[in-house]
């Protein structure tokens, strides 16, 4: 036997065998779709794992839900003073930092937001807390029957003592506003007005003229405003607007008080309520003024009590999910879920990871196929030679 085909058998069939093993793990993964050709699939085609991927799916589904991620595992997991300590650990953290926070709640939506939606949000809001504050007030008027209550409905305890009460305070408080304002800096504007008016137009100008030529502005202003403020003080105003507030009280007495509230205003209240009511809802000052306020203003007052319920947060919380994991479960649907994920797995992306993890036993292998192709060949060379 020439020398030379030992080698030659050798080389051939150690080929032949790490060719071969290359293709068969080549062919785990390729082609990705059926090969067909004069209208017949090719066997082998697609590889084996595009072609069991439904198959995997379900199988993977299976194990992760039955022996990997199991409802009772996790509700053990759960039970473990490490972990609910760790967990209370990041929410003290996490209500430390936002009740620290200086940024405004403003600044805190536009790090999420454009200003573009950050304005579209507003008007939104806006448009639903005036329609919430209008069937708030319908609710309210309906439930509590506020177009028929009356005054002694509700006040409490209305009797003639409380009347008397009331109009005594109504009273002071009229007179009382009307004595500081008077003293103001605004008061003494008016009264500079009115006596100025009053000299200009004084016996066709001629008194006026010469009443400004011997009279003191100034004088006459605290002359004024000292007789003024007496007028005020004294008995006569005092019963004045006393009997007036007693008058107005009798008639509020007599039917229900919205409906001569309305009377008096020559309006229909709950109408002129709801307008008001949505006119300074929609106006947005009050919303501008909460987006402006920091996030440490509006967390800040309730640090103290939030880290005082922390740890019985974290301890209800994991109780209750331990308590209703299987029923937790069930509702995410931990197989279905795994097999969708697996079915949108790309495959380029599968392969890539296993031959990622796996790489070195591949290459083993195919090297293996080599070596027992080489083997096979040189027993192949041997038993041509003595036989």
């Amino acid at each position: 036997m020439n020398f030379w085909i030992v080698p030659i058998n050798i080389a051939v069939a150690a080929l032949i065998g790490g060719v071969t093993n290359h293709l068969a793990i080549k062919m785990l993964f390729h082609p990705r779709q059926a090969v067909y050709l004069a209208g017949r699939k090719l066997p082998f085609t697609p590889g084996l794992i595009p072609k069991r991927r439904d198959e995997v799916a379900v199988a993977l589904g299976k194990v992760v839900s039955e022996y990997l991620v199991t409802s009772q595992g996790l509700a053990q997991a759960l039970e473990k003073p490490a972990l609910r300590d760790a967990a209370a650990g990041k929410l003290r953290l996490l209500v430390e930092e936002w009740t620290a926070k200086e940024e405004t709640l403003q600044e805190l939506l536009l790090r999420f937001w454009p200003e573009e939606r950050l304005a579209e949000e507003r008007a939104k809001l806006l448009a639903f807390a005036s329609g919430a504050a209008g069937r708030t007030l319908e609710w309210l008027w309906e439930t509590y029957d506020l177009g028929g209550k009356t005054i002694a409905d509700l006040i409490p305890d209305w009797q003639e003592s409380r009347k008397e009460q009331l109009v005594t305070w109504a009273a002071d408080s009229i007179l009382q506003a009307v004595r500081s304002e008077l003293m103001s800096p605004e008061g003494e504007r008016l009264l500079r007005q009115l006596t100025g008016r009053f000299m200009e137009g004084a016996g066709g100008g001629f008194l006026g003229a010469l009443a400004g030529m011997f009279m003191d502005e100034s004088k006459i202003i605290g002359k004024v405003r000292a007789a003024l403020d007496e007028a005020i003080a004294s008995p006569q105003v005092r019963g004045t607007v006393t009997g007036f507030l007693y008058r107005k009280l009798d008639e509020l007495e007599e039917g229900p008080i919205v409906e001569k509230l309305g009377e008096w205003l020559g309006v229909d209240v709950r109408e002129w309520l709801e307008g008001k009511l949505q006119a300074a809802v929609q106006e947005g000052a009050w919303l501008d003024a909460l987006a402006g306020r920091r996030i440490a203003d509006l967390t800040g007052p309730f640090r103290n009590s939030l880290l005082e319920r922390i740890p019985a947060l974290v301890e209800g919380t994991f109780s209750l999910l331990a308590r209703n994991m299987d029923k937790l479960m069930g509702a995410v649907r931990l197989p279905e879920l795994v097999e969708e994920q697996v079915r949108a797995f790309p495959m380029e992306k599968l392969e890539s990871i296993i031959l990622d993890l796996s790489g070195k036993e591949f290459r083993a292998i195919t090297w293996l196929g080599a070596v027992l192709g080489g083997l096979i060949g040189l027993l192949q060379s041997l038993f041509y030679a003595f036989y």
